[in-house]
């Protein structure tokens, strides 16, 4: 199993894509999030739309669903190109979520839909855990904290799981939902320094994703979604980080995949 970081930045920038990923269980391929570049960058990796079996979307904010859209247009067009791919592809989320997407792509694309495949729900619940099967995978979710409803993601194929945590603050049903997990992908959105502005807005800071690892017991932590002045402060980061979790740390960069073992 393998997660390939399509962006990984609060925002996007002439430098930074957003917070999107792609698991790969070598037979199976799950878009985490659907930020404005998603489409580019899963070209630039090699994915066309048409390899995605299942697409979760954690909660509405831009930089997570901005590119639904245009995902959508492109699973059209590489079909009108003599592509094929699953005729019903589920989007995992909250109803609101899905909701909200569809209502961008009718927008885009009137009547909001393309023939020869279709969007479904797959409905995630607002306060509790939920479970889902794409063939070898296996999705799990729970509510998290923020400023809008979200959910934190777990990925499991076979013994190997990688759970992500989303925008939140330090959230228990995060923790134990990254129970057993090898590796966490923790929002580390700022330094210690602007503390009080990540609580305010449901935001992580690098200590918090060490403090979380540390207590789901995993052997790696994953930094993600940090602001993009902290992108440049790999160094500063980790070692936030690394007061509260003593195992394996990392800032990835665009296009850099991860391996699950």
């Amino acid at each position: 199993m393998k997660v390939t970081v399509l962006g990984n930045c609060a925002g996007q920038t002439a430098e930074y894509e957003t917070t999107n990923f792609l698991i790969d269980s070598g037979e199976t391929k799950v878009l985490l999030d659907a930020g404005p570049g998603v489409v580019a960058q899963l070209y630039r990796a090699g994915i066309t739309m048409l390899d995605i079996e299942a697409v979760v979307l954690t909660h509405s904010h831009g930089d997570h669903t901005l590119g639904f859209p245009y995902y959508a247009f492109n699973c059209f067009a590489e079909r009108l190109s003599g592509g094929s791919g699953p005729s019903k592809i589920p989007i995992i989320a909250l109803r609101e979520v899905f909701e909200g997407v569809n209502n961008m792509l009718a927008f885009c694309y009137p009547p909001g839909k393309f023939p020869g495949f279709a969007f479904e729900n797959w409905e995630v619940p607002s306060d509790s855990l939920s479970e889902f099967v794409i063939k070898d995978v296996t999705i799990k979710t729970t509510p998290v904290s923020h400023v809008v409803p979200n959910i934190g993601v777990r990925f499991e194929v076979g013994a190997k799981s990688v759970t992500f945590s989303s925008d939140t603050v330090y959230d228990e049903r995060l923790v134990a939902l990254a129970k057993g997990s090898r590796v966490l992908v923790h929002e580390a959105f700022a330094l210690g320094e602007m503390g009080e502005m990540a609580s305010r807005t449901k935001h992580s800071t690098a200590e918090e994703a060490g403090r979380a690892a540390k207590a789901a017991g995993v052997g790696k932590l994953i930094l993600a979604h940090p602001l993009p002045q902290y992108r440049s402060k790999k160094n500063e980061l980790i070692a936030e980080a690394r007061t509260r979790f003593d195992g394996e740390i990392l800032l990835p960069s665009e296009l850099e995949t991860i391996i699950i073992d």
